[in-house]
């Protein structure tokens, strides 16, 4: 719980007032962290005299200025731009990072993904202005020209105020907190499409599904999980795991029979932000949804990928049939479970308002239908598997041997 003084919160700096410049910067690098003064480089090596005559040019000769403090992530420094005339946007640049291509991928999908969710959806997101992923522009990085949104993540804002881990405020708080992620699920999910895919802009309006010279698209859920299990095996031979010194290479293999089997949805493909999660949603003061930011991850993809639950909150159960060796760790599994089937319930709540009054179609099943449902679970062991932690992965490989031998959850 928050500290506070009588009933009342501590006071607690949102957004721009809370960033820290140098101070924020968490940037990975080879061993792991990379030092202050190569932000320091990166941000003197900017061209931010480009920065500003563009945002005048898009404004219509409105002047601005650069905010002096900054903000940092793992993948992208942010800083703010307020025009003459009180506007207020941001400037998204992406850190160094490998590539190949003249542009950088990950930021035109981000903005062409915020540009989906704000034509197509209700789901709060920054308007984005422009986008030029160039690696060699004149700016010095890629970047989005953003709208700003007043709000801190949600991470952020709970390790602040000293909530509990798993804990979004006060208990009211916490509940509409998770309710505001179930209603994001719930209308991407009844945006369909009849392929699996990233969904982008049409050369004639609208958005449609396509394949790009990096990144495929699919008929069918067999071939995408076909496609998907080669890309995780071809890691781990890079990393240079094989089947031989580690059974737990075989999940890939066990996941393609599993999912072949228990998976029934053949479309069409419901959108879904795979990465959505407490660390990537914008919050006010009372832990109020603001905003949906770092969109990476939205897909038109199959019900059990969208019945994922969203990261960082401790939805995520463990893997069905796990030993418990201790008293604890069965306390740990029951909770667990309670904060799942909790979620659960808002997502049976959104699905009853967005449908209200709406007749849907006989194959558009409710999302919350396939949380907890075998086929979600098999896809969590291998969205686990990517992570490669051994002690996870061999509950797992436990658990789809369950599942071969046709063991249910209970």
């Amino acid at each position: 719980m928050a500290n506070a003084s009588g009933n009342e919160k501590e006071p607690v700096k949102i957004g721009y007032d809370s960033w820290q410049s140098l101070g924020d910067a968490i940037v990975p690098g080879e061993d792991g962290v990379t030092p202050p003064y190569a932000m320091e480089y990166f941000i003197n090596d900017i061209c931010w005299g480009r920065v500003v005559e563009k945002c005048y040019y898009l404004r219509n000769g409105i002047y601005c200025f650069l905010s002096e403090d900054h903000t940092s992530g793992a993948t992208s420094h942010v800083r703010q731009i307020t025009f003459q005339d009180g506007v207020k946007w941001v400037v998204r640049l992406r850190l160094p990072n490998p590539t190949t291509g003249e542009e950088d991928i990950g930021v035109r999908t981000c903005y062409e993904s915020l540009k989906y969710l704000k034509d197509e959806t209700t789901v709060p997101v920054p308007e984005a202005y422009y986008c030029d992923a160039s690696l060699n522009n004149a700016v010095g990085a890629p970047y989005i020209l953003m709208e700003y949104i007043h709000g801190t993540t949600a991470e952020k804002l709970r390790k602040n105020l000293r909530y509990r881990e798993n804990e979004f405020g006060s208990v009211d708080e916490n509940i509409n907190f998770k309710r505001g992620l179930a209603s994001i699920q719930v209308e991407l999910a009844s945006k369909k499409f009849d392929r699996i895919g990233r969904p982008r802009p049409a050369p004639q309006g609208g958005y449609y599904v396509a394949s790009t010279p990096t990144e495929a698209v699919h008929d069918t859920s067999g071939a995408f999980y076909r496609r998907l299990t080669s890309s995780l095996l071809r890691e781990a031979r890079i990393s240079g795991r094989t089947v031989a010194q580690d059974l737990t290479l075989s999940i890939p293999a066990l996941f393609e029979q599993l999912i072949a089997r228990w998976s029934t949805h053949r479309g069409p493909f419901g959108v879904a932000l795979t990465s959505l999660g407490a660390h990537n949603v914008l919050v006010d003061e009372n832990f109020r949804v603001q905003a949906v930011i770092h969109p990476e991850g939205l897909m038109a993809v199959p019900r059990e990928i969208q019945a994922q639950m969203p990261l960082s909150m401790g939805l995520q159960t463990s893997p069905p049939r796990s030993r418990v060796r201790s008293v604890t760790e069965m306390a740990t599994l029951v909770d667990e479970m309670e904060r799942a089937k909790s979620y659960v319930s808002y997502l049976k709540e959104a699905d009853r308002i967005k449908y209200a009054g709406v007749r849907r179609d006989a194959n558009d099943d409710p999302l919350y239908t396939a949380v907890l449902g075998p086929a979600a679970l098999i896809y969590q062991g291998l969205v686990e598997f990517k992570n490669f932690r051994q002690d996870i992965d061999h509950r797992w490989l436990a658990a789809y041997t369950h599942y071969s031998q046709d063991f249910k959850l209970p």
